[in-house]
């Protein structure tokens, strides 16, 4: 099996014990987008092998992974520099590999004398040996940073929509990540940047087919009275595309709601227009956390939710 087939079957195992997992592996059919988990490790960025997330007694349990074929114990020794290194930002980390003998020889006592867990991939299968032991090199300051806050976002949009409805990008670039649910205007979360735990709650609409059909039907007038019945706090962001892949834009502005009136926001219909439905758009409001949880983002996740239902419907109603 080569390295990046190991790591959906260590996914299945962690999936099948609650936990959000994620990989560096390529994108399984049916999934709409994908990404790996990236953290920042001595100036460099790494994407980690195989990450889970759970959340256990309100706290963030946090697993990493690092992988390598091979079907000797050979390989779980090649595996402990990335592995120890990983140490230094998730609680638990474990080496996995295929190897076929019945012990791992001395590299058993070296994994447990470093506190690392092992899993062993045979037959098809991934299971756990033995798990993690005491890890001296966390930095608890480093986890927050780094790991808890994309951890958070993920278990928490899971929480509150589901698996069913959610997808998530932008992991790969360590400290960042956007979650949304899959409608064709949907609600969406992501990190932003700056002091402060802070995250962006917000309806998207970026596709251009939905744009085109939500903008050449919208009635201005009344899009700008359910805009007047948003608490205050949201603010309507509009870029214009220069290209999608990879995503660049030519302009971008971000306005307060309370500002609009509604010769503005025709405004802003004809604009999308005559830019030949290259937009978007995204109705939101940043939510500051002084010491943000799973349940404290899943309770504003919730309220945004709420407050964005009647917009939703009825763009979603012309998509």
């Amino acid at each position: 099996m080569s390295e990046k087939e190991l790591y959906i079957l260590i996914e299945d195992m962690f999936m099948k014990r609650g936990y959000f997992a994620i990989s560096s592996r390529v994108r399984r059919r049916g999934e709409r987008v994908h990404s790996a988990f990236a953290v920042n490790l001595y100036g460099a960025a790494r994407q980690i092998d195989v990450v889970a997330f759970r959340t256990r007694n309100g706290e963030i349990e946090a697993k990493a992974v690092e992988c390598k074929p091979g079907p000797t114990w050979e390989a779980a020794g090649e595996a402990l520099g990335q592995a120890t290194a990983y140490q230094r930002l998730f609680p638990e980390v474990y080496v996995a590999t295929q190897a076929v003998e019945e012990d791992l020889k001395h590299v058993e006592s070296i994994l447990r004398d470093l506190g690392l867990g092992y899993i062993s991939i045979r037959n098809g299968k991934a299971e756990e040996v033995f798990p993690p032991s005491r890890n001296v090199r966390f930095n608890r300051a480093e986890f927050e940073l780094q790991v808890k806050v994309p951890a958070i976002a993920l278990l928490g949009f899971r929480d509150v929509l589901g698996d069913n409805n959610m997808q998530f990008g932008r992991a790969h670039k360590p400290g960042e990540i956007w979650v949304s649910s899959l409608e064709p205007c949907n609600v969406s979360c992501s990190i932003e940047s700056g002091e402060g735990i802070a995250f962006w709650f917000c309806l998207n609409i970026e596709s251009k087919p939905v744009v085109n059909r939500v903008f050449s039907a919208v009635d201005a007038n009344h899009l700008h009275k359910i805009f007047s019945e948003l608490p205050s706090g949201y603010g309507i962001g509009l870029a214009k595309f220069q290209s999608y892949r990879p995503k660049r834009y030519e302009k971008e502005t971000l306005q307060p709601l309370e500002n609009l009136s509604p010769q503005d926001l025709a405004s802003c219909v004809n604009e999308i227009r005559e830019w030949n439905w290259k937009a978007h758009v995204q109705v939101g409001k940043t939510v500051s956390f002084e010491v943000p949880s799973t349940a404290s983002f899943a309770s504003e996740l919730r309220k945004a939710v709420d407050e964005l239902s009647p917009l939703q419907s009825y763009l979603n109603s012309l998509a």
